[in-house]
């Protein structure tokens, strides 16, 4: 499996920055938002069960973002990570 990508701030996954990338082959993904509804209604669709994507509702902030990351089974070098908070893309 290729290197894990994490993205935050990405409410229902509908319009998320990697997105496309859920799409492409050997691709593994961890997405997180602050909203539990969200992340709820994510986790039984398509998206999860068809491909390797583990949702979890959570507020990160730079005290925990690390360690969110490692708990969700993301050690080590990411391929990808996305920040999109409040308007604010990184």
């Amino acid at each position: 499996m290729g290197r894990g990508r994490v993205e935050f701030g990405v409410e229902g996954f509908t319009e998320a920055n990697c997105r496309l990338l859920l799409e492409h082959p050997n691709w593994k993904g961890l997405v997180m938002n602050g909203s539990e509804r969200y992340m709820a209604a994510l986790k039984p669709s398509w998206l999860s069960w068809m491909h390797d994507l583990t949702a979890k509702a959570a507020f990160v902030s730079t005290e925990n973002v690390n360690a969110l990351i490692q708990d969700a089974g993301f050690a080590g070098p990411l391929g990808l990570l996305s920040i999109d908070i409040d308007g604010n893309d990184y």
